[in-house]
């Protein structure tokens, strides 16, 4: 049942973006009950909701050398084995030590998997790599957009509990992963030498200057999705009312994701785009 068409892998890869995304902000809305019913600090809740940004750092060095060594199938497909074993084990989550565990397990998850989505890119779509990404990236929005907008008003209803609400994305990211390991191809591993380019990389200035551009932006969206809705509730505003401004935000980023870099195809270069979005974000912060 794998399909070689790749604009069929690339929305089957849209749907494990999207997964990768919701799994972590899905627990932004529902972070004031889980501060509550495990008696958290402010400390204690804002590590657990950064543990998975960092594992998913640490482990996307050697989720990149396994695009590279194993390919790109099985590289996603060990990915989301491991993010789909964090979110779902976080349900029984009896305090802070398990639940940061289980939420470092799901961060090792998406470390692995993301660069996998990179190399499909750069395999299958050196084309049109700015579209392709863009659309990935659409993903990744979709996930958080779905993740803000359904866990309070929905799961949490539905469920019952913010366990259960875990239990359901748990479930998502199971069909995920058979749907990916069904329909995707199975593709041949890289070869060639990739091990003697790492000390190169290390070197490569691009490298660096594009890791703390990343930085920067993950400094800025991770920051603000995980404390909207907690502190816009305790500022009065309902659970509901919080998780709203948090979807408007994440929202906010579809349109941007899917044209800059459509435009950044057309046009060539990517600094205007960069310097462009800047621009935004700048007045948008102090605002």
């Amino acid at each position: 049942m794998a399909t070689e068409n790749r604009w069929y892998l690339l929305a089957i890869a849209w749907c494990v973006a999207l997964n990768i995304r919701a799994s972590a902000i899905s627990v932004s809305p529902i972070l004031p009950l889980i501060k509550t019913d495990l008696g958290l600090s402010y400390a204690e809740a804002g590590f657990f909701f950064a543990v998975p940004t960092f594992f998913m750092a640490l482990f996307g060095m050697p989720g990149g050398w396994l695009a590279d060594t194993v390919g790109m199938k099985r590289t996603i497909t060990l990915g989301m084995v491991v993010l789909f074993a964090g979110s779902a084990l976080r349900t029984a989550a009896t305090g802070f030590l398990s639940l940061t565990v289980w939420m470092a397990v799901l961060g090792a998850g998406m470390g692995i998997a993301t660069p996998g989505l990179t190399r499909m890119v750069r395999d299958r779509f050196s084309d049109v790599p700015g579209t392709a990404t863009g659309i990935n990236t659409s993903g990744l929005i979709a996930g958080g957009t779905l993740a803000s907008l359904l866990t309070v008003p929905y799961l949490l209803r539905w469920s019952g509990s913010w366990r259960g609400t875990f239990l359901v994305w748990g479930g998502v990211a199971l069909v995920t992963l058979l749907g990916w390991v069904i329909l995707a191809p199975p593709g041949d591993p890289s070869s060639g030498g990739r091990h003697r380019q790492l000390l190169g990389i290390w070197r490569d200035k691009t490298v660096w200057k594009l890791n703390i551009i990343f930085l920067a932006q993950g400094l800025i969206f991770y920051s603000l999705s995980s404390w909207i809705p907690t502190y816009y509730h305790e500022m009065g505003l309902s659970l509901k009312k919080g998780s709203l401004l948090l979807f408007i935000f994440i929202i906010g980023s579809l349109p941007s994701s899917l044209a800059v870099p459509y435009l950044s195809d057309r046009i060539g270069g990517r600094k205007a785009s960069l310097l462009v979005s800047g621009l935004f974000l700048l007045p948008a912060l102090l605002g």
